[in-house]
């Protein structure tokens, strides 16, 4: 995409003014670009890989397990730092796309977007499962004991 998308449209999809790169935008800055926005979704692809082993356990019958909450409270953290990341990583790029204008005409964009608050609700509802396993667990070993 970065390397076969219009100026304009990768300035479109960067929140800027269509007249905002004064220059055809050099092949250095759509690989600098298409690295920056790939660290988000490689932050996501981490968290996949640590849900997928909770749900492994799960499927093991490992529900109330500490480290099944382990690894779902990691997940919503790598889902966190992914929203995170792709608010700088939009800001990053704003300002890359913009590096060949002369100064003061140089942009930086500033946006939080529906998506990025959605994947941070998304991680924190996460986390509370995280929680709530945790404290089943904690009750099954207090069980354990009176029986």
């Amino acid at each position: 995409y970065w390397l076969s998308a219009s100026d304009a449209a990768l300035v479109s999809g960067a929140h800027l003014p269509t007249h905002a790169v004064a220059q055809p935008l050099a092949d250095w800055q759509r690989i600098v670009a298409a690295l920056i926005a790939a660290v988000p979704l490689a932050l996501l692809l981490v968290g996949l890989k640590q849900a997928g082993s909770c749900f492994q356990m799960f499927s093991r019958g490992q529900v109330f397990t500490l480290q099944a909450a382990r690894l779902l409270g990691s997940f919503a953290a790598w889902v966190a730092w992914a929203a995170l990341a792709s608010l700088l990583a939009d800001s990053a790029i704003s300002s890359l796309l913009t590096l060949g204008n002369p100064p003061g005409q140089r942009h930086l964009s500033v946006a939080i977007g529906s998506e990025q608050v959605l994947l941070l609700f998304f991680a924190g509802m996460v986390w509370l499962m995280a929680s709530v396993i945790t404290q089943g667990h904690s009750l099954a070993e207090e069980n354990k004991g009176f029986v």
